[in-house]
């Protein structure tokens, strides 16, 4: 059974206007019906957007003083839909919370006992900020004998498990009414980290009955704010849905991207780019798959550590020395094969960053799952993930996964389209990395942990790979 309960924050440029066109026929991108997950559409307006064509209820939002009076309240008392947001972050416009119990006695109330309407709360911003903590904690003790038919909550973090945690919270302090979350987003720079935040936040809300629509921030074609990290986006320049939009549209539950199955006794040719003979090599593989690519901004401290002096100077010396094994060898030329395609230059293999990776697989060996390590514990390295339940030859085998991505990337700017898609081929090729390092391991169930490593690090958010 579809649980319909995920908001679509359509945000109103889109609808278009006087000296912006927008791009209304994007919504159609939405799969509205009764097999969607899709509740309702919201643009933090009392007007509904005309591409809506009624294809799912809106939600009306009396966002501000402006829109108690007027043509706006006009709109409010002739609403045909059940549900009304009243006040969108109040604290941060002056509206205080007994300007706020006003409006609701006087003109909200009567919605509900004339016409049947059911009320949102005033959504605050995260709670967790004082003044929106203490200014709804006062509004709700003012309106305490005729309380909103719903809490409405907005939150901001990394932290999906703070994210519960804060929901589960506003519940447990005003119980009878059901939580409307209508804005809640990840603010990490990290898309993976992102990823990981909207399906497990997602799929919990689906699951608690005391939710009763939540809506993930949001489909516009810009950044809203300097908090809101543009690798969430939900949306691209151009109106497309991004891989996370799809996913929050399409998806129940949702599922982190990356987990393509490959054939078995794949034959996999790696070209050696001196000139020489081409390597064919047999891979005998059972089923694999990659792990989320990863992505890096300016906030990663630890990730834009450049490499000391010494360290070039040892890889100048070992490059020359280095005596690979085949397997090593055969990955080594499947990423200079593909880059040499693109005017690139060639990787170097590099010792201690095979070391690195090696011990890496070894750590994912032991826990049983691919998760990108650290920041912190890869300065200045990019990292790619592979696992599969055999392989005579997993370096090649999950170099090849890695490149094959090049088939679904366009040349957006990291961040945009379909990242999980195409990131790892755009590690693999990012112009400014010169070092190569990989490693594997086995689990007691004879699965391969496959780990690459690449300095200096790809997948810079809004740049391109070359």
């Amino acid at each position: 059974m579809v649980i319909q309960k995920r908001q679509i924050l359509w945000d109103w440029t889109n609808t278009g206007g006087a000296g912006n066109p927008g791009i209304p026929g994007k919504i159609d991108q939405v799969p509205f019906g009764g097999q969607s997950p899709v509740a309702s559409v919201v643009n933090w307006n009392v007007w509904v957007p005309p591409e809506l064509k009624d294809r799912a209820p809106f939600r009306p939002m009396v966002r501000g003083l402006d829109n108690t009076k007027g043509n706006d309240w006009a709109i409010v008392q002739d609403t045909k839909y059940p549900i009304i947001l009243f006040l969108n972050e109040p604290e941060r416009a002056g509206i205080t919370p007994e300007q706020a119990r006003d409006i609701w006695y006087n003109q909200m109330l009567p919605l509900r006992k004339n016409k049947g309407k059911k009320l949102g709360s005033p959504a605050v911003a995260s709670f967790q900020d004082e003044n929106g903590r203490k200014w709804l904690e006062k509004f709700m003790s003012l309106v305490s004998k005729d309380m909103p038919d719903f809490v409405c909550v907005h939150y901001y973090s990394k932290s999906a498990g703070d994210a519960q945690k804060y929901i589960q919270d506003m519940h447990n302090k005003w119980p009878k009414p059901k939580v409307m979350v209508t804005e809640i987003a990840c603010i990490d720079r990290s898309y993976p980290n992102i990823v990981n935040f909207t399906v497990q936040i997602c799929n919990w809300m689906d699951k608690q009955d005391w939710v009763a629509e939540y809506g993930l921030f949001d489909f516009q074609r810009k950044v809203a704010d300097g908090f809101v990290s543009p690798a969430a986006q939900l949306m691209d320049a151009n109106g497309n849905f991004t891989e996370l939009g799809k996913m929050y549209v399409h998806q129940q539950p949702m599922t982190a991207p990356g987990k393509a199955s490959i054939a078995t006794n794949t034959l996999v040719a790696a070209a050696d780019v001196t000139g020489d003979q081409d390597v064919l090599a047999e891979a005998k593989d059972g089923d694999a798959k990659t792990g989320q690519p990863l992505s890096h901004d300016a906030s990663d401290v630890h990730v834009a550590e450049a490499p000391a002096e010494g360290e070039i100077q040892g890889l100048a010396a070992f490059s020359i020395a280095a005596t690979l094994g085949p397997d090593q060898q055969n990955a080594l030329n499947a990423h200079n094969q593909k880059r040499k395609g693109k005017g690139l230059p060639a990787l170097a293999w590099d010792s201690q960053l095979a070391s690195n990776a090696e011990s890496y697989a070894k750590h994912l060996a032991q826990i049983g799952k691919l998760e990108h390590s650290a920041g912190d514990q890869r300065p200045n390295q990019g990292e790619n993930l592979a696992w599969a339940s055999a392989s005579s030859t997993p370096l090649v085998m999950s170099a090849n996964m890695w490149l094959a991505e090049e088939k679904d990337y366009h040349g957006e700017p990291i961040g945009q389209g379909d990242f999980g898609s195409y990131g790892h081929y755009t590690q693999c090729m990012w112009k400014s990395t010169t070092k190569l390092g990989m490693g594997w391991a086995k689990d007691s169930k004879g699965g391969v942990y496959i780990v690459g490593r690449y300095s200096p690090p790809g997948n810079w958010t809004g740049q391109k790979p070359y």
